[in-house]
């Protein structure tokens, strides 16, 4: 039997991070972001959530759909032994109070659009820390722009 080195999620995205540094990791809406680029801010955001109080076996809902952030936020969790509870951001208000509480969840990462959401369950579940993020931070100037034309 073939016995494979055992390594975290974490520590696997870490090696390639520093291999393919300026490689691109990630294009969201025609925006590159390189290895290097994603660990930085997964670090950064990782750092933050641990001074938060978010620690090992912690468990966080990811209120988010397919963007950077979601990756981002994955990514910061593994890094710090905390678990990811991913959860679809079209999901009612009874939906996400129903899986806050069954995951024992006490933190959460959302879009600013579903934070009203948010803030209609927070009463009634474990709920004690929310990000909040939007999909224009990470849109290349111009797109961001025209968005902010047309009041979006």
């Amino acid at each position: 039997m073939i016995t494979l080195p055992v390594a975290s999620i974490y520590e696997q995205f870490e090696k390639v991070s520093r291999d393919f540094a300026e490689k691109p990791a990630l294009i969201y809406l025609g925006k590159k972001y390189t290895f290097s680029q994603l660990r930085e801010v997964t670090e950064s955001l990782a750092a933050n959530l641990y001074r938060m109080g978010v620690s090992k076996g912690d468990k966080a809902v990811l209120y988010l759909p397919n963007c950077p952030q979601w990756v981002v936020a994955w990514l910061a969790l593994q890094r710090i032994d905390a678990v990811a509870v991913p959860i679809s951001p079209i999901y009612t208000p009874a939906d996400l109070e129903y899986m806050a509480n069954d995951s024992g969840s006490e933190t959460i990462v959302c879009l600013d659009t579903n934070f009203g959401y948010v803030t209609q369950v927070l009463p009634e579940t474990k709920l004690k820390r929310v990000i909040v993020t939007n999909v224009a931070e990470l849109l290349p100037w111009w797109k961001w722009l025209i968005g902010r034309g047309f009041n979006k």
